[in-house]
C-alpha cells in the first residue's frame, strides 16, 4: 500500500455518512475512522468504500442508538458450567425429584441430568437447580 492521501469527494462522502450519526463522541469518532480508512486506498477502491460507507450508515446509527446489549463474544466465551462438565469427562451426579415426581439424577455442578426410567436412563437438558433433592439415597 502507498501513502495516498485520501481524496477530496471520498473524505466528504464519508463525512457525509458521519453525520446521520448521533450527535456527539460517536459521530466525531466514526467520522475520523471512515477518513483514516481511505488514506492508502486506489481511488476505485476509495470510491467503492465511500459509497458502502454511506449504504451503511444507517442501520451504524439504529445500532449506536440503541441500549447497549450484552457482547455477542462475552456470550460464547462465558460459560457457568465446569470444565468437566461441558467436556462430559465427570459429573458429580445426586439423586433428586423433578416436579412431576419423577426420580433425576443430576449433576451438582452444571445442573444437567438424566431421568430414570424402567428401561434404562434417558439425557435431559440443563434443569433448573430449584429442584428439591429427592429421598437422600440412591433408586
Amino acid at each position: 500500500m502507498s501513502d495516498r492521501p485520501a481524496a477530496f469527494w471520498a473524505s466528504r462522502t464519508v463525512g457525509l455518512a458521519a453525520r446521520a450519526l448521533p450527535r456527539g463522541e460517536h459521530r466525531y469518532r466514526y467520522r475520523d475512522e471512515f477518513v483514516a480508512e481511505l488514506h492508502g486506498m486506489s481511488r476505485p477502491h476509495q470510491a467503492r468504500h465511500a459509497i458502502s460507507v454511506l449504504t451503511h450508515c444507517w442501520s451504524l446509527r439504529s445500532e449506536l442508538a440503541s441500549p447497549p446489549s450484552t457482547p455477542s463474544e462475552a456470550l460464547m466465551t462465558t460459560s457457568r458450567d465446569p470444565l468437566l462438565c461441558r467436556t462430559h469427562a465427570h459429573h458429580r451426579w445426586t439423586l433428586q425429584v423433578d416436579p412431576d415426581g419423577h426420580r433425576v439424577l443430576r449433576c451438582t455442578r452444571c445442573g444437567r441430568g438424566r431421568r430414570q426410567h424402567r428401561h434404562g436412563i434417558t439425557h435431559v437438558d440443563h434443569a433448573p437447580r430449584s429442584w428439591t433433592t429427592g429421598g437422600g439415597g440412591a433408586a
